[in-house]
Parts: C-alpha cells; sequence; structure tokens
C-alpha cells in the first residue's frame, strides 16, 4: 500500500476547518468545476466522520491512460487543536497496491497533487479569514 502525508497548522479553530472540509464533498460550485473538467460526477464520499477529529474522504482514481476508474484512494484528515485558535491538519493519502500496479506511477502523483490542492485550500481559508479580519 503506499501512502503520502503532509501537515498544515492554520490560524482558525477545529471547527471552521473541520466544516469546511465536511462541506467541500457537496459543495455546488465545486461538483459543477468537476463535471466541466471531467466531464463526469464527483466520486468523492465521506467514509469515516469522527466530528472535529478524523475525517476520510474516498474518490476513485483515474488512470490517466485507459480514462479509467481503476480503484480509489482515500484521504484522511486529523484536526488538533494548537492552544484556543489554531488547528494542525494532518492528511494522509493512502491507496492500495493493485491500484498502484495498475496505474504506476500515476496515482502516487495523483495523491501528491490532490494534498498539495488540498493544502492550498485550507491556506485560502486561513487567508480569508484573516482578510476579513483586518476590514
Amino acid at each position: 500500500m503506499g501512502q503520502v502525508s503532509a501537515s498544515v497548522t492554520i490560524e482558525l479553530p477545529i471547527a471552521r476547518c473541520y466544516e469546511y472540509v465536511k462541506s467541500s464533498v457537496t459543495n455546488e460550485k465545486y461538483l459543477n468545476a468537476c463535471r466541466q473538467v471531467w466531464r463526469r460526477e464527483y466520486s468523492g464520499r465521506i467514509t469515516r466522520d469522527e466530528p472535529r477529529r478524523h475525517l476520510t474522504i474516498e474518490e476513485g482514481a483515474v488512470s490517466i491512460l485507459r480514462m479509467l476508474r481503476p480503484g480509489t484512494w482515500r484521504v484522511t484528515y486529523s484536526f488538533n487543536p494548537v492552544g484556543d485558535s489554531k488547528t494542525e491538519i494532518r492528511l494522509l493519502g493512502d491507496y492500495g497496491l493493485a491500484l498502484a500496479l495498475l496505474t504506476f506511477p500515476t496515482t502516487r502523483l495523483q495523491i501528491q497533487n490532490e494534498l498539495l490542492h488540498r493544502v492550498c485550500e485550507l491556506l485560502a481559508l486561513e487567508a480569508g479569514a484573516e482578510s476579513w479580519r483586518t476590514e
């Protein structure tokens, strides 16, 4: 099984970070963009939900060569408080051996990009909150 991990500390409380990540799976603007780019529905779904502690989203991986979905990967978020107003968010992407073999090396690259994209989203959330505080 392959794994990729990253972490980021955000200057927002756990509740805000958790709700933002959870709502991302059903955000209509995001789902519409997925349909435009992929010409199919977004496959993500929440498979583990421990409010304000852990959240796992499972998605179908795409084989670039075949444009098929040969398996799934999971992105697990772990939310940890850092003081009263900060949250450390650990992200773990994992996928099975069969998927890695069928799509080598695209799955690892996809999950790396996925984690970086998700970190950027969290940083944008933090930046948006900062701009609201300064206005």
